[in-house]
């Protein structure tokens, strides 16, 4: 659905709060399927009411029952934004206001062409550039956060978008 269509109200991302951030679920075609990453059939978009992408299929959740399931949705991408801003805030150490973690989320994100035009964007999110602006922003000496003092390892998978392609049927254990 076209959120700026305005041909029906969702919300919360209707509401258009400075402090909103709206998340897109994105598939993630990696090496496997040799696509681009784009976003999910199922997921909501608008080019000036959607921030960011990020992953939304497959996402290994829990489920009733004590049971785990690998879920789609912008209910499985959104978690992956908050979680994000959860952990640059703890990284800032409470320096940055929260309106510049959330400018530096939307200015760090992996540009995408399937998201071209589809989020303000046109990206997924992209934790390493986020974590590495925010410590350079907050002055986080190198011993504080040595992760973000070299490059990733190639045996560290440091893509968020990347996960596992072949869900198990719901309710595995």
């Amino acid at each position: 659905l076209d959120l700026d269509a305005g041909t029906a109200t969702v919300l919360p991302a209707a509401f258009r709060l400075p402090n909103m951030l709206t998340v897109a679920a994105a598939l993630d075609g990696g090496e496997e399927s040799g696509s681009q990453d784009r976003l999910a059939g199922f997921s909501n978009w608008g080019n000036s009411t959607v921030h960011l992408a990020a992953p939304g299929t497959h996402i290994l959740s829990t489920y009733p029952g004590n049971w785990l399931a690998y879920m789609s949705g912008t209910s499985t991408a959104a978690p992956f934004v908050a979680g994000a801003a959860a952990f640059l805030r703890s990284l800032s150490g409470g320096s940055l206001p929260n309106t510049q973690l959330r400018q530096m989320l939307l200015q760090t994100v992996k540009t995408v062409p399937g998201l071209a035009g589809k989020t303000t964007t046109g990206g997924m999110l992209d934790l390493w550039a986020a974590a590495q602006a925010v410590a350079v922003a907050a002055g986080v000496p190198a011993g504080i956060a040595p992760v973000l003092t070299a490059p990733p390892s190639p045996e560290i998978d440091t893509d968020v978008s990347l996960l596992p392609r072949k869900p198990p049927s719901a309710g595995s254990r």
